[in-house]
């Protein structure tokens, strides 16, 4: 994290001599701050640095998971948006279809009744056709009959 990243520079050779600068993690900010005070390690100054920086950096992670968090629920805010849209014209679609469905559905027993009597004039016209045919043949017959005496 760039919230861990101090610079420290020994000046002198001598641990009194350690001078640190903090890096700001805000990019915004300039890059490097005043600089520290000499500080004995193990002593309790430089245990309370420790513990600031270590707490500033858990902050810092806080505040980048929540940030992206907060981005990744706007990405799902828009996919539910978009998905809503989309169930919305299927639903419109669907709607279409029943109507339609309903439409051809009452033109069908519309039809069925004619074609009930389609079928009984077809069947008529069967029974017509083979008694004409019977008709034909018994015509026939007696034309060859009276053929000769004519």
């Amino acid at each position: 994290m760039s919230a861990l990243a101090n610079n420290s520079a020994v000046v002198g050779g001598s641990a009194d001599t350690v001078a640190d600068t903090n890096v700001s993690s805000d990019s915004t900010e300039s890059a490097i701050t005043e600089p520290r005070k000499a500080v004995i390690p193990g002593s309790k100054d430089d245990m309370q640095q420790k513990t600031s920086d270590f707490f500033n950096s858990v902050l810092e992670l806080a505040k980048e998971e929540t940030s992206q968090t907060s981005q990744e629920l706007g990405v799902l805010e828009q996919m539910n948006n978009l998905a809503t849209s989309e169930y919305a014209q299927i639903e419109d679609t669907v709607k279409s279809l029943s109507s339609f469905q309903k439409d051809v559905k009452k033109k069908q027993d519309l039809l069925a009744s004619y074609i009930g009597e389609i079928e009984k004039l077809d069947k008529t016209t069967l029974e017509l056709e083979h008694v004409a045919g019977i008709l034909d043949e018994y015509t026939k017959r007696i034309e060859a009959k009276a053929k000769p005496f004519m």
